[in-house]
């Protein structure tokens, strides 16, 4: 029986990628931290890479738009804001935890540009062990974006952009390689975009740059990373908290504008990345990793709070001004030897994240009354009156330090792959206060962190598996507006277990898969706004994905996942048995892309994207209604004889005009969030 190859890879290059399957739009396999890459077929845990072909067919303006192509992934801040914020598997993630290659906190914190990245690689489950612990949580899973590297033929592509309402935007992609051999490269992509979007008022400058470069000699290969991105965002979306014992009124027009004209967000990111490894020897290869990166972001809030069932909300002026650095070292060995008639690819590593951050937050003292229907205009902040960062100091000082073992282990010619490994990780958090720069909190904790993971070929096109994971997360920060906020809890350990089946056709593949994830739970408690650690989270569910091409002229890309989420272990059993707060009963995702056979080189697309009720409170008495969203496109490609096509694109997200609530979240971001208004997206890309 012939199995297909497995690659087993730690930190490779171009040439190292995992496969795409026919289409383009998915990669048939991703990477998973320590153990490298690995097609889906070899992985003990469940994975999906979506490829930068298809966030520019998309014409993905941001990493949310291209994640939502996966049903376990959802947005749970307004797609309307300056920021994104994910929620996996049911458990919030922050943008501030997305990888960069395997590295931590160096891209930026608010909003990330697809534009800049070939991979965009989501790992469901607890990533501890694979990838160490983050800021904040990333029990439900964690995503990890590719850089752009230079190929054998040389690109130059320019990209031109339009965006209702009146956001026009410029990408450029150029990278080449050189020297002998073409042994080195460099691939530089610069976006800018500046307008006004689909909310009333509502406008956004960025602009981003992004260098790489790399070195791929016989046994020595180095590369690295430099980005910046600046970006301003005018009267961004907000969740709205609900009054307790509201109703949750109908959603408003998805267009209208519910922030203030003094309302904006100003951030700024800057990074750099280097990247080596050489092979000692045939079967061991030594590999580390080192990385800087500075984040800033200033803005005022038009806090909404106090929302009535009749759409009566208060409006406060707030600033919250974040910021801090980031520094990332890892060094390690991959060993590829046999034991007999087992074959062994044994990593041992270690880690150290260092993080000096700032964050503050100040009621300004300016507001009213106003209504989600017909919203009303106040009177700004006093110039000068906004807390900025200069304003504040440190508020956090953290340090993740790790070592971890792992080994694969291969038997029977790699039927069976069996993955054992465990992660040593100490957290140590201080915490200040902003303005005396007094410390007031602060603790120590080392935990071990173990997982397993298991792979069985069943036949070659067929494969089992399972896994099960722990994950030592810092713990959580009561948010903003909470009457402790800023109080930060001791970390916390979540849990996961996992199994499914892969069916792999070569053109199109998919997945059924169970898991149970656990963890320690934090709610704000709505009749005394004090945020506390409460209990569990249990999110039980099954996901079905579907992807890659049926036929020579139809894609498929989607999913679902139904879900079994309760509370338990709350005090006095208050909300044992109770949905968690924003994890819907199911969500489904569907894609398809039909070539035209009529008129060549055209293709048209249409994608539905559905979310169950949700509840908004822990004692599941605010209830947001299910929603449906429609999203159309049509692709048109003109061949050149002695270039790449020239590419036209045009799509409509949520084409149908729908006003609804898209999601419900808790802790660092507490509310309701509107969805996305519908978007006129038209854009063309060429080569010269």
């Amino acid at each position: 029986m012939e199995l297909k190859p497995i690659v087993i890879e730690v930190d490779r290059q171009k040439s190292n990628l995992t496969p795409v399957y026919p289409g383009g739009q998915v990669a048939a396999g991703a990477g998973l931290g320590i153990l490298g890459n690995r097609g889906d077929l070899e992985s003990p845990f469940s994975t999906r890479a979506f490829t930068s072909q298809l966030a520019q067919d998309q014409q993905a303006r941001s990493l949310s738009d291209v994640m939502i192509n996966d049903a376990s992934v959802s947005q749970t801040f307004p797609r309307s804001s300056y920021r994104d914020v994910f929620r996996i598997r049911g458990f919030d993630y922050f943008t501030y935890n997305v990888l960069l290659d395997g590295m931590p906190g160096m891209l930026p914190k608010q909003r990330i540009v697809p534009q800049n990245f070939e991979r965009f690689e989501l790992l469901k489950g607890p990533d501890t062990f694979l990838n160490g612990v983050v800021v904040g949580s990333a029990v439900g899973g964690s995503i990890n974006v590719v850089p752009k590297r230079a190929q054998d033929e040389p690109t130059r592509r320019l990209t031109l952009g339009y965006s209702s309402d009146a956001q026009p935007s410029i990408s450029l992609d150029m990278g080449q390689r050189f020297g002998k051999d073409n042994a080195f490269g460099a691939r530089t992509n610069l976006t800018f975009r500046d307008g006004d979007l689909a909310v009333d008022d509502q406008s956004e400058r960025l602009g981003s740059a992004t260098l790489g470069l790399d070195y791929q000699g016989d046994r020595l290969r180095l590369s690295a990373d430099m980005g910046y991105q600046k970006s301003h965002t005018e009267n961004p979306d907000w969740a709205f908290r609900l009054a307790p014992g509201a109703n949750v009124p109908d959603a408003p027009d998805s267009t209208i504008n519910l922030s203030q004209d003094w309302a904006g967000f100003d951030s700024k990111d800057y990074f750099v990345a280097v990247r080596g490894e050489y092979d000692i020897s045939v079967v061991t290869t030594g590999y580390a990793k080192l990385g800087y990166a500075h984040t800033e972001t200033e803005g005022t809030i038009a806090f909404p709070s106090n929302l009535q069932s009749n759409g009566d909300f208060s409006v406060g002026g707030t600033s919250f001004p974040s910021g801090g650095n980031h520094r990332y070292a890892e060094a390690g060995l991959k060993n590829h030897f046999d034991t007999g008639p087992v074959k062994h690819d044994l990593v041992v590593a270690t880690s150290v994240w260092d993080l000096d951050l700032k964050a503050g937050f100040a009621n300004l003292g300016i507001g009213g009354s106003s209504n989600i229907y017909a919203p009303v205009a106040f009177a700004g902040p006093a110039s000068g009156s906004e807390l900025t960062l200069d304003k504040i100091g440190k508020t956090t000082e953290s340090r993740f330090t790790s070592v971890v073992v792992a080994d694969t282990l291969g038997f029977a010619d790699d039927r069976f792959l069996l993955t054992l490994g465990a992660r040593s990780q100490r957290i140590v958090t201080k915490g200040y206060n902003a303005t005396s720069g007094q410390q007031k909190s602060s603790y120590d904790e080392t935990r071990l962190t173990p997982a397993i993971g298991a792979v069985w070929r069943v036949r070659p096109d067929i494969s089992v598996y399972g896994n099960y994971a722990e994950s030592l997360q810092q713990g959580p920060s009561a948010p903003a507006g909470t009457t402790n906020a800023g109080e930060v809890f001791a970390p916390v350990v979540s849990r996961q277990v996992e199994m499914g089946i892969k069916y792999d056709a070569d053109k199109w593949a998919g997945q059924l898969a169970y898991f149970a994830i656990h963890e320690p739970t934090g709610i704000t408690d709505a009749a005394t706004n004090h945020y506390g650690l409460d209990g569990e989270q249990r999110n039980r569910g099954v996901e079905l994905t579907l992807q890659g091409e049926l036929r020579d002229d139809l894609r498929v890309l989607g999913g679902v996942t139904v879900y079994d989420a309760i509370l338990t272990g709350s005090a006095g059993g208050m909300v044992d048995g109770n949905q968690p707060i924003g994890v819907p009963d199911w969500q489904a995702v569907l894609g398809l892309e039909q070539d035209i056979a009529l008129v060549s080189g055209l293709s048209v697309s249409g994608r539905i994207i559905h979310t169950g009720e949700q509840y908004a409170d822990a004692a599941n008495m605010q209830k947001l209604p299910d929603w449906t969203r429609l999203d159309i496109g049509a692709r048109y490609e003109i061949d050149r004889p002695d270039s790449n096509p020239i590419v036209l694109r045009a799509s409509v997200e949520n084409v149908l005009g729908l006003n609804y609530w898209s999601s419900a979240s808790t802790g660092q971001v507490s509310g309701i969030s509107r969805g996305a208004p519908r978007t006129f997206l038209i854009s063309t890309s060429f080569d010269f």
